[in-house]
């Protein structure tokens, strides 16, 4: 399973869940994503605290990074919620800037068939893309590795909790859309 799939298949799940649980996930896989890639920290520095808006458009959450920061950080916000200011701000389907995060696919060529949109600085935005173009950052190995000797069971273990992770967004999109149809039909009856 891929990380695409896994972080897809939970995002119906995010809109239920408290956002302390997703921040501190959110960290953890950064932090992962830094121990290993520490030189593609290093290249971003030059960004200081430049933040990006992450608007993921098929989320219910938005993630602001700063991730030229002495510290880099992730923020994770309710859409509902006002963000602050970002730098730029980079909006897009989440399979598709999994993939670009982890250089699987032409940034260029998902802007320019407009599966990406991108505003404000560009320079810092080209920054961003050069860093992770040579990166080779792979989110499940990446959080894999922080497990030490134990990463293949880590691996595989992510890899469980993505199907089951599938299987609770079909379960919760099946529920929602019966409560929709219950609900109409509340409301057909109460009008007739």
């Amino acid at each position: 399973m891929s990380a695409e799939a896994l972080l897809a298949a939970l995002m119906p799940v995010a809109a239920s869940l408290p956002l302390a649980p997703l921040q501190h996930t959110a960290t953890f896989i950064l932090g992962c994503i830094l121990r290993r890639h520490a030189d593609m920290f290093a290249r971003l520095r030059e960004l200081g605290n430049a933040t990006f808006l992450i608007d993921v458009t098929n989320s219910p959450v938005l993630f602001v990074l700063t991730p030229g920061a002495v510290t880099p950080s992730i923020e994770i916000l309710r859409r509902e919620d006002n963000p602050p200011a970002a730098s730029a701000t980079i909006s897009g389907p989440l399979p598709a800037l999994l993939l670009l995060l982890q250089g699987r696919v032409d940034g260029d060529a998902l802007f320019f068939s407009r599966a990406l949109s991108i505003k404000g600085d560009m320079a810092a935005v080209l920054c961003l893309r050069n860093a992770l173009d040579g990166a080779e950052i792979d989110l499940i190995d990446d959080v894999a590795a922080r497990f030490g000797p134990a990463a293949g069971l880590a691996r595989r273990a992510i890899q469980f909790h993505g199907r089951m992770g599938m299987r609770a967004g079909r379960a919760l999109s099946l529920l929602q859309a019966a409560h929709a149809t219950q609900a109409s039909g509340r409301s057909r009856a109460s009008h007739g």
